[in-house]
């Protein structure tokens, strides 16, 4: 009963405590729901754009790296058809020495061949029963693969129907290509061949086999979400990679609701998003999509919506709750805060009343309940006023009563009442004056803040010019391969058919500039994922000798044509690194190939190997252009380029060695540089040692 009393007087409506908390209250509640479906509107379609995003970003990351594999396999399938064709064609030995070197250099590979045409050197004959060619005919078709003691020579068959038609296609289109997939002794794998081409003539093919396994892995691993399931197509629609292994090289026409998810995806040359049933689990799912070049496959995930929505979900239903204990607790905080605001208001009016009616008794009946209102605000100064309003009352009813009974002898004071208010209504202007000019000064600081807020943003804008900057220098670099490429490809639509020579060179020089692009492209790739830590590292034991070697076989057609001398001293006995293989490669290519790049001819190139405490050093040494100080101090720094004339007219992005600095430290070794200018320069790359147990 008291409770409802209570709330029937405290929701009485000519109460200005009533009347404030009603305001107040209401327009807080309003600013808070305004606030929450402004959140909601904004931060609901953020939070779905950003797991799109994220989501894109994930098939997109694998996508760029299976097309990085299939881009390696391709390099080294058309560098066994440029040896063939600069100095290996006809010398049979050299050739499966350089095939086993290739393969061992490069152990992710399941085989590497070279397949001639019948007599295309005219040694069939003399082959007969030699290792690498046939034994019925001699003609040459040697390929290494893994065998149960180690890497075996074996001779092919079945060389036209081989990968499912390579042989045939290659010699009709005469460029290099990926096959559909196949299965080659219980080994899902595709070929990546290339044409060898002899003054213009078909002569054979070579190429590398690669296990579609690593993939399938890879994919099967990778869970950015509980429920993501990959497909992998080829050009023809066959799958490469499917939740279900039963599936792999099937063609989509054989199972007619898989083919209405995933027919659009066969062929597809941008990266998609849908929104479709998923033909394995039949949830309703989102895809994404991305094409992979080369190869012509597209990579899609699928995922169930409703796991990607829960988020979105969950945060709906937290703003809910979080507003509605928010309404709650500002209701109650309210109430507490004016009810004891407004408590002295109400003594103080019942005083003012009394004083309009000269009535003595309720005001010092009433006056004495605010005596406890103390400080020196607004409240406690009316009190004072009212109390001495009080006093001057007193004395005055006193005296008049005293002149009623013939005491003249009376003192009045002359200051009356309107003057002992007017002093309280001055104290009151001043705390107004007061509390403007703490608002002034609390502007001052929100200008300050202000400026302070504006110097972030000229600094982002810094940062923006910056990135316009890197990527105006990058399209540039991109953009004079691309314009070559441009101008020998109208050359060779305008010319006779008859001229060739002229053909082949323009053609050379496109190929230049292609894989001028492809290199520098693959070496931006590669730096931002080692800068964003998303490069993934397969560390194993890995034989320097062996990998050495196999780096001077692969760099000494490139050095001899630049007319210098590449060659390799290593000791026996060396202990194994535990290294990446495929980052070692890249780590030594980068190094390598600068030196000879920057190497005159008639220079020398050399590679050492020692044991250095827990680690091998591997020793890079050239007889080139050297460096100067400012060079080596800058050197491993990112887009840094010496401003040397015979270092800039050399292509390159300046990315390398700061990739290799990188790549090194992630892995436990490091790098160092010796040189001086026209002395040459010495590169020693520290790896860690392998230990016993691996």
């Amino acid at each position: 009963m008291r409770i409802h009393l209570n709330f029937a007087r405290w929701m009485n409506l000519r109460s200005v405590k009533t009347k404030i908390t009603l305001r107040v209250g209401a327009a807080v509640s309003l600013l808070i729901l305004a606030l929450i479906v402004v959140v909601g509107l904004y931060v609901l379609p953020t939070k779905v754009q950003d797991t799109i995003r994220y989501s894109q970003s994930t098939v997109s990351t694998l996508a760029e790296q299976i097309a990085a594999t299939n881009n390696e396999s391709l390099t080294l399938a058309r560098s066994l058809t440029v040896y063939q064709q600069s100095v290996g064609f006809g010398r049979r030995d050299e050739t499966i020495r350089y095939l086993h070197d290739l393969k061992a250099a490069h152990p992710h590979h399941f085989g590497t061949w070279v397949l001639y045409a019948p007599n295309a050197d005219g040694q069939d004959r003399q082959w007969i029963g030699k290792p690498g060619g046939d034994p019925k005919t001699g003609r040459f078709l040697p390929f290494w693969n893994p065998g149960p003691t180690g890497l075996e020579l074996g001779v092919a068959s079945d060389v036209e129907t081989l990968g499912i038609g390579l042989w045939s296609t290659l010699k009709q289109q005469k460029r290099c290509l990926v096959t559909e997939p196949y299965f080659y002794n219980n080994e899902l794998q595709c070929s990546y061949g290339c044409p060898i081409l002899i003054d213009g003539q078909f002569k054979g093919i070579a190429g590398v086999d690669r296990s579609l396994a690593l993939f399938d892995r890879k994919l099967r691993n990778s869970k950015p979400f509980a429920s993501a399931m990959f497909v992998m197509l080829s050009p023809q629609g066959r799958y490469l990679t499917a939740p279900e292994e039963r599936l792999l090289t099937r063609s989509l026409t054989e199972f007619p609701d898989q083919a209405r998810v995933f027919q659009g995806l066969v062929g597809a040359t941008q990266p998609g998003f849908q929104v479709v049933t998923n033909p394995f689990n039949h949830q309703r799912s989102w895809m994404f999509s991305v094409p992979i070049q080369p190869g012509g496959w597209t990579l899609a995930m699928l995922v169930d919506r409703a796991e990607i929505l829960a988020p979105v979900h969950h945060l709906l239903q937290l703003l809910v709750i979080i507003g509605t204990l928010g309404l709650a607790l500002i209701a109650l905080l309210l109430y507490s805060l004016i009810a004891a605001t407004i408590q002295p208001i109400s003594g103080l009016a019942k005083a003012g009343l009394a004083i309009s009616e000269g009535d003595i008794e309720t005001l010092q009946e009433v006056l004495p309940q605010a005596e406890h209102i103390k400080g020196e605000d607004e409240f406690a100064r009316m009190a004072n006023a009212f109390q001495e309003a009080r006093r001057y009352l007193v004395s005055m009813s006193e005296a008049f009563e005293r002149i009623a009974q013939g005491d003249l002898q009376v003192t009045i004071s002359p200051r009356g009442p309107h003057d002992r208010f007017g002093q309280a209504l001055k104290q009151y202007v001043q705390t107004i004056s007061d509390t403007i000019q703490q608002l002034e000064t609390k502007r001052n600081e929100l200008f300050l803040a202000n400026q302070d807020m504006e110097a972030t943003v000229e600094n982002l804008r810094r940062l923006d010019q910056l990135r316009a900057s890197f990527l105006n220098i990058i399209s540039h670099d991109l953009r004079i391969p691309i314009t070559a490429i441009m101008g020998y490809a109208e050359l060779l639509q305008e010319m006779d058919s008859s001229s060739s020579e002229t053909k082949d060179a323009y053609v050379a020089q496109i190929l230049a500039a292609c894989a001028q692009m492809q290199t520098m492209l693959e070496e931006l790739l590669e730096y931002a994922r080692l800068q964003t830590g998303r490069i993934k590292l397969d560390l194993a034991p890995v034989d320097v000798a062996e990998a050495l070697s196999a780096i001077v076989a692969f760099f000494h057609p490139l050095a001899e044509q630049k007319g210098l001398r590449i060659g390799a001293s290593i000791p026996p006995d060396l202990p194994l690194i535990l290294v990446d293989p495929d980052r070692f490669q890249q780590i030594m290519n980068n190094v390598v190939s600068n030196a000879i790049k920057y190497t005159p001819a008639g220079g020398e190139v050399a590679l050492r190997a020692s044991v250095d405490g827990r680690y091998v050093a591997v020793e890079v040494q050239d007889t080139g252009i050297g460096l100067t100080e400012e060079d080596k101090r800058h050197l491993f720094e990112q887009f840094y380029r010496s401003a040397r004339p015979e270092v800039q007219q050399e292509k390159g992005s300046g990315i390398g060695l700061a990739y290799v600095k990188g790549i090194l430290e992630a892995q436990g070794g490091r790098i160092e540089v010796a040189s001086s200018e026209g002395t040459g320069a010495t590169f020693r790359i520290f790896l860690p040692q392998s230990p016993p147990s691996q």
